[in-house]
């Protein structure tokens, strides 16, 4: 990655006016928010300031410091690391009760949905062994059924946890305890609509 401490170096004032700011301060915060946060930060915490946007103020800032090069380089990184954040399932545990419906109206069923679902982060996800996300899925099963007492209101008694973490592939099954258990799973979905 860049070291973008040369700013420092730098007299602002030119700096601003060649990337095209009439503004110094909102030149000025940009670059230190560059310094402070690093490239990939940058480029998701800024937009367009009716200047520049984020990767536009970058690629024109590497041309006067002469590191083009290094910045298409770790741009190029950046989108393809977004690109694989993005194709990656969005993997869920899902917290079975063996729940059946007996008179519980349905908008209540669709609104407590949520708590039926654990779901990771996309971008660990992305970068993790199957084997270390088994890890972290038996460290949130343990602390999940520990913190709800065993039960899901409405749903009931929490029986298992059903990792969903592949398109087409067989979920994985633990027990209450985070242990991997062979069992049969039943899932089943609340939701509510307007036709």
């Amino acid at each position: 990655m860049i070291d973008w401490s040369k700013i420092k170096k730098l007299d602002t004032k030119k700096v601003c006016e060649k990337l095209g700011y009439n503004n110094l301060s909102k030149c000025r915060e940009k670059l230190e928010a560059l310094q402070e946060k690093g490239l990939e930060e940058f480029l998701k915490s800024y937009r367009y300031d009716f200047v520049n946007t984020s990767e536009e103020f970058v690629r024109k800032l590497s041309k006067i410091l002469g590191i083009e090069d290094e910045v298409r380089k770790d741009l190029q990184a950046i989108e393809e690391q977004e690109r694989k954040i993005a194709e990656q399932f969005p993997a869920f545990i899902y917290v079975d009760t063996d729940f059946t419906r007996k008179n519980e109206p349905i908008f209540v069923l669709a609104f407590l949905e949520g708590q039926r679902r654990i779901f990771l982060d996309k971008k660990w996800l992305a970068f993790t062994p199957l084997e270390k996300q088994i890890e972290r899925v038996q460290e949130i099963v343990k602390k999940h059924y520990k913190k709800h007492d065993g039960k899901l209101p409405v749903w009931g008694e929490i029986k298992r946890y059903v990792y969903f973490y592949d398109r087409g592939k067989k979920p994985i099954v633990f027990d209450p305890k985070g242990n991997i258990v062979h069992q049969p799973i039943r899932y089943s979905e609340a939701s509510f609509g307007v036709k």
